[in-house]
């Protein structure tokens, strides 16, 4: 969260747009609410490289899906292959269990993608981790020769899926075990197939150790849901380990492990030993525990109230809810009004943006994932860990992956609310170690997901 892969992804779309104009090219991203976004940061990157508008007809920013009423990805492919189209509430009937509405669409339409035609040049992905393993070979399918295509992901941010793209999972694998597509090593010319990025230039350290550590469960009473458990993945992640490790003895006397955020990787300003003003740090996390939605109420529309005396605009300000929202976010907007503060409540009227002029945003989880804001109120946390979830582990992962999504919104202050339990328990604790973590070290059997990033390991053959 936060490295800045969206923007690397849009310049890319630019620069090939502005050395090819004859190509057909893609932006594919999930989030409805990031597509004004991101058609600004591609058109301002191709006018600084050639003064010039880009042209719309050859260089598409769709949605994975799109809709009778909106262009996107899916809805072109099946008017270009005419293939059935299957809208939301068709796919939420076909979707068989565990599987979501858009993993539907494309499974069906994967079954008619036989010799359909290839048509676009290159095609850029964002949000990956969002998206069914189908989606990924439709789109292998739709693109010329040399198949150029490119995906950024998150796995901490899938808050309906637990697939990772990984490559040789999604693409599968040659007779002989090699993947189909590789992307370990590098192209002719020195160019490395994968990048890792964990330079966080959006969220101050102590709130992004905090929201891994909810993420993988670390501090859980009964061990971590999913992570990573070698010096090199967790380097990868941007940690160094400052004592302790992951050996089967350390596993076996519960021995404490000590992570810290590397400088390198702690991009953003106030994390500078050279950072010129006097700031609290204790400030950037704050855990709110709430008693009922009536407390939610009043305490976030009470607090809005002060930032807003305090020198914060409301744009600057952003209530993230997740579970069901959109009735609490009703509430928190009408008491706002009551204190003549503005709201933008992003339900079915305001799909395609976050954030407007004089008003503070008020979303669910989904249309808040790849925006941000200076300050984000992240409320109903509880919902994510026991003893809300059912004794479910699955539901427990993507619940966590969306507490880490909401606490990574912020780009300086964070207040999480709920009710208590293990959740805001958990993030009281990890808040107060400024970037770094302690807890007891597990292996990989004991996990319920590894997200060790499998595109990076060198199989055995290619030694």
């Amino acid at each position: 969260a936060g490295t800045g892969k969206t923007i690397l992804l849009a310049r890319r779309v630019a620069r090939m747009h502005a050395a090819n104009p004859d190509w057909e090219i893609a932006l594919i991203y999930w989030s409805r609410s990031l597509n004004g976004m991101m058609r600004d940061l591609v058109e301002r990157t191709y006018r600084r490289l050639t003064g010039e508008a880009p042209n719309w007809r050859r260089l598409h920013v769709w949605h994975a899906w799109g809709g009778n009423d909106r262009p996107g990805f899916y809805r072109d492919l099946a008017e270009r292959w005419d293939v059935p189209f299957y809208s939301l509430n068709r796919a939420k009937r076909l979707a068989q269990s565990n599987e979501t509405p858009f993993a539907a669409a494309m499974r069906m339409t994967e079954t008619h993608m036989n010799d359909k035609p290839a048509y676009l040049d290159a095609l850029v992905i964002d949000e990956g981790q969002d998206l069914p393993s189908a989606f990924y070979r439709i789109a292998y399918q739709a693109l010329r020769t040399p198949k150029r295509l490119y995906w950024a992901y998150d796995e901490a941010q899938g808050i309906d899926s637990l697939v990772v793209p990984h490559a040789a999972e999604v693409f599968g694998r040659e007779e002989d075990g090699r993947p189909r597509v590789d992307l370990s090593g590098f192209y002719p010319g020195g160019i490395r197939k994968a990048h890792n990025l964990n330079r966080c230039y959006r969220t101050p350290k102590r709130l992004l150790a905090a929201a891994h550590a909810i993420n993988m469960g670390l501090l859980r009473d009964e061990g971590p849901l999913q992570g990573v458990t070698s010096a090199r993945d967790w380097m990868d992640l941007g940690y160094e380990i400052l004592s302790g490790d992951f050996s089967a003895a350390s596993v076996k006397d519960g021995k404490m492990v000590v992570l810290a955020r590397r400088p390198d990787c702690s991009g953003h300003p106030i994390d500078a030993e050279d950072f010129p003003l006097n700031f609290d740090d204790e400030s950037i996390l704050q855990v709110e525990y709430t008693a009922s939605s009536i407390d939610d109420v009043e305490f976030v529309a009470s607090s809005i109230k002060k930032d807003i005396a305090d020198g914060l605009k409301p744009e600057h300000l952003a209530v993230v809810i997740l579970g069901q929202w959109y009735d609490l976010g009703r509430r928190i907007a009408q008491r706002l009004a009551e204190k003549n503060i503005d709201a933008l409540l992003l339900g079915d009227k305001h799909r395609d943006v976050f954030t407007v002029s004089g008003a503070v945003t008020i979303s669910g989880i989904r249309r808040a994932k790849g925006n941000e804001a200076w300050k984000v109120y992240a409320l109903n946390l509880h919902e994510a860990g026991s003893p809300y979830v059912n004794n479910d582990p699955a539901e427990e992962l993507v619940g966590r992956n969306q507490v880490f999504v909401a606490l990574t919104r912020a780009k300086l202050w964070c207040v999480a609310a709920g009710r208590q339990g293990a959740i805001l328990d958990e993030l009281l604790q990890a808040g107060q170690g400024n970037g770094q973590l302690r807890f007891k070290a597990f292996n990989k059997k004991s996990l319920k997901r590894s997200v060790e990033d499998m595109d990076q390991i060198t199989l055995a053959f290619e030694e």
